[in-house]
């Protein structure tokens, strides 16, 4: 059954090892989806980098940070299965993202996040629209974004409903932005809610869509709603988890679920990781049960298959990069704490903050 979570482990690494020790489960050890690469992710990795670089919005400095922060691997690990021109849109989208949430991580108010934002979407949704030369330069991005996405032969509904999940996504950033304005730090079910759209999932499932024409009742069907938030779901739980240890040495926690089951339930850190953990457990059986029923609802329709699939390989997918990758271990070896120490690592100490 892979990795299972009790209170008396998560209790005797808290009493034993706190400050300096945390341990985060291992929420995949049994997950039915390994690892996958996509062929093309050098080459659309240079392109997108080229192409980031060329609306002189980070300085040479900030332009090597985004490189090593390896986004082009998040790109290759989620949509593995997909030709070039797929791997070169997952690569501006990750990109795209990277921008914007920098952007709007930085606003103090929910206010200013909206000014933001809408002039992000205006430009994602009118790509020949001439913009101001005074514009926040994200807005010439998004528009870019947009148009090379059409360039690829995207499908129209997949560029449709991609506008309105990233509009979702803009939605919640201006809430979360609200919500660090005021210190709020919502319940669990409160949080869910907002995070579902700041997580980012629901754009990046519709991209596998870009060679499809789904039409809309199966792509409303309730089986697909289920699936897609399932997999959203075990995307929070794995990146809170994960970002938890560097969003706390920064002051930065209280949009991290682990922050809100402390909150909310007066639990320690550790007994708080446990409680995600097996939460995750929870939602990952209950996703696998849906998916298994796909087949037989759309009677073996193999696009929509593909389609379930791509989903649940995202799952895989930020879970791997999130643990191989120095976002959330910049001191460590993530993957090797993992396999050699239980997940067990240091926690860092507020005072020595995270850039």
């Amino acid at each position: 059954m892979g990795a299972q979570f009790d209170n008396h482990d998560a209790r005797a690494v808290e009493a034993a090892a706190e400050p300096q020790f945390i341990r985060i489960p291992n929420t995949l050890a049994d997950y039915p989806w390994p690892k996958a690469l996509n062929p093309y992710e050098e080459e659309c990795a240079k392109a997108s980098h080229e192409w980031l670089a060329s609306f002189g919005i980070l300085s040479e400095k900030q332009l090597a940070t985004a490189w090593k922060s390896r986004n082009a691997y998040l790109t290759s690990l989620a949509w593995p299965q997909v030709p070039k021109h797929g791997c070169q849109i997952g690569c501006d989208l990750m990109n795209m993202f990277y921008i914007l949430d920098g952007t709007t991580d930085r606003c103090p108010t929910a206010e200013e996040a909206k000014v933001l934002v809408d002039c992000f979407m205006d430009a994602l949704r009118h790509p020949n629209k001439p913009r101001p030369e005074e514009e926040w330069k994200g807005a010439k991005v998004a528009q870019s974004f947009m148009q090379r996405m059409i360039s690829y032969g995207t499908s129209t509904s997949c560029i449709r409903r991609f506008v309105y999940r990233m509009q979702e996504f803009c939605d919640g950033v201006v809430e979360q932005a609200g919500d660090r304005s005021r210190d709020h730090i919502r319940s669990m079910e409160e949080y869910f809610e907002v995070r579902r759209g700041t997580i980012g999932a629901y754009p990046c499932f519709v991209v596998i869509q870009h060679e499809m024409d789904m039409p809309d009742d199966v792509y409303e069907h309730d089986i697909l709603r289920k699936l897609e938030q399932l997999a959203a779901d075990m995307i929070i739980l794995d990146n809170d988890l994960l970002s938890y240890n560097v969003e706390q040495a920064r002051g930065d926690e209280a949009h991290n679920l682990v922050k809100v089951v402390m909150n909310q339930f007066g639990l320690g850190v550790q007994e708080s990781l446990h409680y995600v953990g097996s939460y995750h457990r929870k939602v990952m059986d209950e996703f696998l049960r849906v998916y298994k029923n796909i087949p037989a609802v759309f009677q073996g329709d193999k696009a929509i298959e593909r389609y379930a699939w791509g989903v649940a390989n995202w799952v895989r997918a930020n879970w791997q990069w999130s643990w191989e990758t120095k976002r959330y271990f910049p001191n460590i070896d993530g993957l090797q704490a993992l396999e050699q120490n239980g997940g067990i690592i240091p926690l860092i100490p507020k005072t020595a903050g995270v850039a």
